[in-house]
């Protein structure tokens, strides 16, 4: 396999949620992965007026436009609840299935933001999950595909979306919960893939476009949910969320939790009714569950203490469990430490309650479209785990784009998300049967959602790369197809001879050219900016200008698939831009500054003028609507506004089109890894780290041209780091 390189490719994100059983997921000479947490969008004061004309960077763009925010309610009701109205999807069982984080994720939150969105464009839809099941949408399908994690399950909803039950579901016993299998076999309703013809197509036509997954467990809030300032300003957002009709997901081990009843009504708990008033602190099984409501004049007492306020929580075990399958949980249950001094009393062995929450806007995270461009394999394989697939854009520069598909990530290969069946299963669910055909349809939408203004997909070669990871099944890749967001194909491509099927760690590459003039794409990689002849220089900390292009600083363009974002970096630090003293307003000092989960880093825009040059941006405007841009002005490296965006912020980025690398990384029997690496430039380190992230070996090369066979490698993932003048590189490989 060699492939062109240039310097920093396509990244994705993994972020898994600590209550899901966690197997190693494989990714085999994939991309690079990034830090697993979404920079946060910065605060800052209000800028000062500024009278001249505005230059929005958004304008004519094609792509990248403004994510539409949550506009969060400045008051609360005092209580709120999602049950009774059409959108929230009946009380499920998952039975014997592993399938909490797909029940609450896609079943219960999914359902409702997708119901509530059509009926905010069409009040007359009869999209009404409440009343009918079909518009429920499936935890079968998610889970097939991510398994037990809970970032797992929203990254499904993103990259591939989800089937509603009328398509795809588990079996269900005669107690109405969900089963994969009976003693000595399977159900293959609940064991196979949705890759009946159009499936996964269809899937594509209901996404989500963000989540949120924020750790209560973890500093700011540290399981302090009503005696810190994060924690209360937590809670408001949660109940905000459901005031607003959203579904908030969370999780906990129910086997800590401790309930007793309501004993004074509030405006929707009644009495009588469960509810959860503190947590212990042993117990194990991680769940996770679904809040649906709240009331904050709701009483129980535990202990002699009274606490008012609690959240209505959804479950998935059938309405047999707590009151029809919803419970309270008091808002001091949340606390590992009680805001009551009496309930810490070690007789009571207190613990936290829920680790996390997460959320999705209905109104601004859902997609009902189709992706502009997809791709449809048509598959036979005995095992639909015995493969994999990553998708490639190369541009006019050569410069290749690669992104794997979450499904892949978690789903096949050598992920092994699921239990063992006791052999390969086919696409239908048969276990040791003989060969099916699957239809896995793909988004291109990672590698094209920043196609610059002036291009179309017809401007880039698209490509599909599809590895086998089994000795003993032959795969055979029928079709390979491209198609439009109308389902039109574009292309076909029908394989033949040693194109045609794999096996034994074989790949092959099938590639898309529409013939049309290829234009440059991407700007990843390592570069110095430059405005009429002047570069950006660090000067301690902050920016400045340089007339040498020797001392100008180097920076690393990554463009982040996750946040639709392209974001820089100090080629030798893991820095990002940032603003000194945070304050947004023209004239403000651009520096360097660590990344902080509680400081709040900007998150910048790349905007592509379609003349060679860039505008760097804020994609956060002030209260005034204005953008705030990288400027050169008076020697300073300072934000401009308005028109100065055009006469100050406007930067030429400059590479060496030389720099590329080829590299050849290959499987010979077991363990024996070969890595071949040739580049114009010099090589200096290849590491080779395992999945604890502790160095296993490292090489200093210094030279342009490096191979070796690691064969002394245990079992397990590792990940190989490539150090040179070229770029960094950084690969995924398994030792079986």
């Amino acid at each position: 396999m060699a492939r062109k390189l240039l310097v920093v490719i396509l990244a994705a994100v993994m972020c898994v949620s600590s209550l899901a059983a966690c197997q190693d997921t494989t990714s085999t000479a994939t991309p690079p992965a990034t830090n697993g947490t979404t920079a946060p969008t910065g605060t800052g004061t209000s800028a000062p007026v500024d009278t001249s004309d505005i230059v929005n960077p958004f304008e004519n763009e094609e792509k990248g436009e403004a994510k539409k925010e949550h506009v969060m309610m400045e008051t609360l009701p005092s209580s709120a609840t999602l049950v009774g109205t059409d959108f929230l999807p009946p009380i499920d069982n998952q039975g014997g299935v592993g399938s909490c984080a797909s029940q609450s994720v896609a079943y219960t939150q999914f359902t409702n933001a997708v119901a509530r969105y059509l009926h905010s464009l069409n009040p007359d839809s009869e999209f009404k999950p409440a009343k009918d099941s079909k518009y429920c949408f499936s935890p079968k399908f998610t889970y097939t595909y991510s398994g037990a994690g809970t970032a797992w399950v929203y990254n499904i909803l993103v990259d591939h979306g989800c089937l509603t039950s009328e398509y795809s579901g588990f079996y269900k016993d005669s107690g109405g919960g969900s089963q994969l299998g009976r003693p000595g076999n399977y159900y293959k309703q609940s064991i196979k893939w949705d890759a009946d013809k159009d499936d996964l197509f269809k899937a594509l036509n209901y996404r989500l476009n963000d989540y949120e997954q924020i750790w209560f467990t973890n500093a700011p809030y540290s399981g302090k949910m009503t005696t810190s300032e994060n924690g209360r300003e937590l809670l408001f957002k949660i109940k905000e969320a459901v005031a607003s009709g959203n579904v908030v997901v969370t999780g906990g081990y129910p086997s800590r939790w401790k309930t007793g009843m309501v004993y004074k009504a509030g405006d929707i708990a009644k009495m009588g009714q469960k509810i959860i008033t503190y947590s212990v602190a042993e117990g194990d099984g991680g769940h996770q569950v679904s809040i649906v409501g709240y009331d904050d004049n709701v009483e129980t007492q535990v202990g002699g203490v009274v606490l008012k306020g609690a959240f209505l929580m959804a479950n998935s075990w059938g309405e047999s469990y707590g009151d029809q399958g919803y419970i309270w949980v008091a808002y001091d249950a949340l606390n590992t430490v009680s805001e009551y001094e009496q309930l810490n009393d070690e007789k009571f062995n207190r613990g936290w309650t829920f680790d996390q929450f997460c959320f999705t806007y209905w109104e601004t995270d859902v997609e009902v479209t189709m992706p502009e461009l997809m791709v449809e394999l048509e598959v036979e394989t005995a095992d639909r785990e015995g493969f994999y697939v990553s998708l490639t854009r190369e541009d006019a520069t050569g410069s290749v784009s690669t992104y794997m598909p979450y499904l892949f990530k978690y789903g096949a290969g050598d992920a092994k998300i699921h239990e063992n069946y006791g052999g390969d299963a086919n696409f239908g669910g048969t276990v040791g049967g003989a060969a099916d055909t699957g239809y896995i349809t793909l988004s291109y939408e990672k590698l094209s959602s920043m196609i610059p203004k002036g291009a179309t997909f017809e401007n880039y070669i698209w490509g599909v790369d599809v590895f086998s990871t089994t000795k003993q099944d032959v795969t055979t890749i029928k079709s390979v197809k491209l198609i439009n967001s109308k389902g039109e194909v574009i292309q076909e491509i029908v394989p033949e001879g040693d194109n045609r099927t794999l096996k034994n760690g074989r790949n092959v590459h099938y590639e898309f050219n529409l013939g049309k003039e290829l234009k440059s794409y991407s700007v990843d990689g390592e570069y110095t900016l430059s405005m009429n002849g002047t570069f950006i220089e660090n000067k301690k900390n902050s920016f400045g200008a340089a007339a040498n292009a020797d001392a100008a600083t180097k920076f690393v363009v990554k463009y982040d698939s996750v946040t639709n974002t392209y974001k820089l970096y100090r080629d030798d630090e893991d820095y990002l831009l940032d603003i000194k003293g945070k304050v947004v307003e023209a004239g403000a000092i651009v520096k360097f500054n660590a990344p902080s989960n509680t400081r709040g880093t900007q998150t910048w825009k790349l905007l592509d003028n379609g003349d060679g040059t860039y505008a760097i941006y804020l994609e956060k405007t002030d209260e005034a609507g204005r953008y705030y841009a990288i400027g050169l002005k008076d020697g300073q490296c300072v934000l401009v506004t308005g028109a100065d965006i055009k006469t100050y912020g406007t930067w030429t980025f400059n590479v060496d089109v030389n720099k590329s690398m080829d590299i050849d990384f290959t499987t010979e029997g077991t363990p024996s890894v070969k890595v071949a690496v040739k580049t114009g430039k010099t090589i200096s380190t290849v590491k080779v780290v395992d999945s604890k992230g502790a160095v296993v070996a490292t090489k200093t090369v210094n030279a342009a041209t490096y191979e070796e066979a690691f064969t002394s490698l245990a079992k397990g993932t590792y990940t190989l780091c490539i150090d040179s003048t070229a770029g960094n590189v950084v690969y995924s490989f398994v030792v079986k």
